[in-house]
């Protein structure tokens, strides 16, 4: 009998990142593995002791290395860039980083690990996604941050880093090491976290300031001096809606916009729920992504995200968003599924358990 793999949730992450391991627990059962999912709370102990543990080929799964293993292996999903994260230096003997973005397993001086990459899945597609009408035009579910002042010179250089990435759809973070040199970690994380949110509020707001119609409906957080920028009629849900009651509104939408500035090599969930739920996306560009999607066949990609509001008007001209959605759902149920996921994590953890 194979060995066990034990996911571990925690009570205070984001439910997104739970639904993450509970739909990859499903997936290792559909592959036939045994897999326990156990929610922590504040009150766990560092070490995790767990009758399976003791089974030859069972391994741990968390996220962002929230809990210590020591020699006990285990995968660690990492939900943000590496370097975002600190603790990732005190990830475990046995441990392997499974990275969401191609670029960030090439980050070797700053990983005190094994990386492998495991992007983003989402569930399998529901079979009556595409049928019926939907009242929602177009969804964007993500938050806009305030804008930050600089308290220093290498905070200025890191918002200038994060502006320019947001005209270029791009990762900061190579420029960013190249504009400030050799950093501390824990400095560097905190700079490279300025840079990435300014790229995604500029990113953001000149997204959905280019939509012209009214049919928007916007799920986070956004400050009352964004709010003037957004088109007539949008509908705000406010920051604190769920991840499931993000995925009830993306059945409901025709088209679903993802702009994320952290990963163009890589992919994020809002693709892939999106896609299963039968919605049109889009998105800024990936060279993963790219892979297996077209543009103006199965996915919508800008390169200034100033060019979302034309990409929201050819999609919904003449139900074009149907047949984009349509197209990608094939492409997304055969390889971007948590099912693929979880292949590939029995994969990087081959000669490890």
């Amino acid at each position: 009998m194979p060995g066990t793999i034990l996911l571990f949730g925690h009570v205070d992450s984001a439910d997104t990142v739970n639904r993450f391991l509970a739909d990859l627990t499903l997936a290792f059962h559909d592959l036939g593995r045994p897999a326990i999912l156990t929610m922590l709370g504040n009150g766990t102990p560092p070490a995790l002791p767990h009758e399976a543990m003791r089974h030859p080929g069972s391994f741990a799964i968390d996220v962002n290395s929230k809990i210590h293993t020591g020699d006990f292996p285990k995968l660690s999903l990492v939900v943000d860039h590496p370097v975002s994260h600190p603790r990732l230096l005190q990830t475990g003997t046995r441990t392997v980083l499974g990275l969401i973005d191609q670029g960030h397993c090439r980050a070797s001086d700053y990983l005190r690990a094994p990386a492998a990459f495991i992007p983003h899945g989402g569930p399998n597609a529901d079979a009556s996604a595409l049928e019926g009408e939907r009242d929602i035009d177009v969804l964007f579910v993500g938050n806009i941050l305030d804008a930050t002042t600089a308290l220093d010179e290498s905070e200025s250089v890191a918002l200038a880093v994060g502006s320019a990435a947001a005209r270029g759809a791009i990762d900061p973070f190579p420029s960013l090491v190249a504009a400030l040199g050799s950093r501390q970690a824990d400095e560097l994380a905190r700079l490279l976290n300025l840079a990435t949110d300014e790229a995604q509020r500029c990113a953001r707001l000149a997204a959905l300031s280019s939509i012209r119609q009214s049919g928007l409906h916007v799920v986070g957080h956004v400050p009352e001096d964004v709010a003037g920028h957004l088109p007539d009629g949008c509908v705000r849900h406010g920051f604190n809606r769920s991840f499931t009651e993000s995925l009830a509104l993306m059945r409901r939408s025709k088209v679903v916009i993802n702009v994320s500035q952290k990963f163009p090599e890589g992919s994020h969930e809002r693709i892939w729920y999106g896609m299963a739920a039968g919605a049109a996306l889009i998105s800024n560009r990936s060279t993963f992504v790219e892979q297996d999607f077209t543009h103006g066949e199965s996915i919508l990609f800008y390169d200034d995200p100033r060019q979302v509001g034309d990409l929201v008007d050819q999609a919904l001209r003449a139900n074009h968003w149907r047949d984009v959605a349509r197209a990608a759902l094939p492409a997304y149920q055969a390889g971007h599924t948590w099912l693929d996921r979880a292949e590939r994590i029995l994969v990087a953890m081959i000669g490890r358990v």
